[in-house]
């Protein structure tokens, strides 16, 4: 016969089973339920919309050397930032060097235009990192500025200067290998009336009448009457060279970039030539010549 005790631990027994069963099937119920609310997955997931991550800057190789030389090191660069800026023509650096522009001469003091042209370098290279081109064949003393070429990110600072109007280009054959781009800038600048070309006329003076524009730039235009040859000169005469109307004067040290451009002044005679630049008053009113680009036209009448 079957004693109170063991029916009691057998009814016991029973209850855990069943609830054992019981939560095994809610819990299955509940898996099936999240299965089939769950979105299906796709074989070829979209494109995520938005511009593309770029692998980060931290994951980059360092870029290398470049046919110019070395990358530029972060003390280079700190080096090279511009710190004060007091004339159109020069700069200081972040380490105490005055950098004069090699290509140009910019007006200074109490000259004309000398305060836009401050103004206009600040704006080009002040608290910014330069490149420099240094002339190897100019000396620099311990206290001396050192004349260089000055970039900022690839864009010439002196040829800003001189598209604007407010620089002259600075004659230095020995340093400049290529005056064409300087004088081409310059007489551009002349043409559009920029900065201290803003009263230019636009139009070549006949040379006759060539002393209107002394002290100022221009297009002189003529007949060349005769070329006069002295022993470091040739001087390209428009007009009766016993008169000296109006003359120009190429520098026979000067000479080699006009014959590679095939100007050769000693055949301008009976041709009709204008030529560009600053007409002074030396024995005569003339222009000095120093770049082929200011040889603007050479036609036979």
């Amino acid at each position: 016969m079957t004693t109170p005790v063991r029916t009691t631990r057998l009814a016991v027994a029973k209850l855990i089973t069943a609830l054992f069963a019981l939560a095994a099937c809610l819990g299955a119920i509940w898996y099936l339920n999240r299965e089939a609310a769950a979105p299906a997955p796709r074989a070829n997931p979209p494109a995520p919309v938005g511009p593309r991550l770029e692998t980060p800057p931290s994951a980059v190789a360092p870029p290398a050397a470049t046919p110019d030389g070395p990358v530029e090191t972060p003390a280079e660069r700190l080096k090279n930032t511009i710190v004060n800026v007091s004339d159109g023509e020069s700069a200081i650096t972040a380490d105490g060097r005055r950098i004069r522009y090699l290509a140009i001469d910019a007006p200074t003091g109490n000259e004309p235009f000398a305060r836009e042209a401050t103004e206009l370098n600040r704006q080009l290279v002040n608290l910014k990192t330069v490149q420099l081109s240094p002339c190897a064949k100019r000396d620099v003393d311990e206290n001396g500025p050192l004349f260089a070429d000055v970039s900022v990110d690839g864009a010439s600072v002196e040829g800003g200067l001189l598209s604007l109007g407010l620089a002259e280009v600075r004659h230095d054959p020995d340093c400049i290998a290529d005056c064409r781009r300087w004088w081409k800038l310059t007489l551009e600048a002349w043409r559009d009336k920029r900065g201290m070309f803003r009263d230019a006329s636009g139009r070549p003076t006949p040379a006759v009448v060539a002393d209107r524009l002394l002290g100022h730039y221009g297009l002189v235009a003529g007949v060349v009457h005769d070329i006069g040859e002295s022993s470091d000169a040739f001087n390209v005469n428009f007009g009766d060279s016993s008169v000296g109307v109006f003359t120009l004067t190429i520098s026979k040290s000067d000479l080699e970039p006009f014959l590679r451009d095939k100007i050769d002044p000693r055949t301008l005679a009976g041709k009709e030539v204008t030529v560009f630049g600053k007409v002074v008053s030396s024995y005569g009113t003339r222009i000095f010549g120093v770049c082929p680009t200011q040889v603007v036209t050479v036609t036979t009448p």
